[in-house]
């Protein structure tokens, strides 16, 4: 994904550049006009770029989500650590406002931005028995969101 950001960056240089040499060699209403038409035309460019680069990475995130699954989880008594194929994220049981049971997943509320979703497909045997408990005895120490500085 990082190597398609520079899509945008080179459009935008390219057509400033343009942009720049043309008022400069023109310098009448001719290059106002080329310089207004070229604001619009890079700001069609960013749109349709970033539409672009987003859509990529839906595509990626998903292919990666059907292909490998949840990821890899693990728990223990200081927090969670999520690794999968595009990043790997750790968090401690005091950033963790919540822990939710909804349906099919487990929700880690860590912040109003941010969720981490554990499909409950991705546990086996009595994992999902050991998680329940290792969250209960979380719960019951109060250990959850006394990170956030949140009352």
């Amino acid at each position: 994904m990082a190597r398609l950001a520079w899509v945008q960056l080179l459009a935008l240089l390219v057509t400033f550049v343009a942009s720049f040499i043309l008022a400069a060699v023109y310098g009448s209403a001719l290059a106002a006009r080329w310089v207004g038409v070229t604001m619009v035309a890079v700001l069609f460019v960013l749109i349709v770029s970033g539409w672009f680069v987003s859509s990529m990475g839906a595509r990626v995130a998903a292919e990666i989500a059907a292909t490998r699954g949840a990821g890899r989880w693990t728990f223990d008594r200081e927090g969670v650590r999520v690794e999968s194929a595009l990043s790997t994220t750790a968090f401690r049981w005091e950033m963790v406002e919540k822990v939710a049971e909804e349906g099919d997943r487990f929700i880690f509320a860590l912040n109003p931005a941010s969720n981490a979703i554990l499909p409950l497909r991705s546990l086996v045997g009595d994992q999902v028995e050991d998680l329940r408990s290792l969250i209960g005895r979380i719960e019951a120490e109060g250990r959850f969101g006394a990170g956030t500085g949140r009352d």
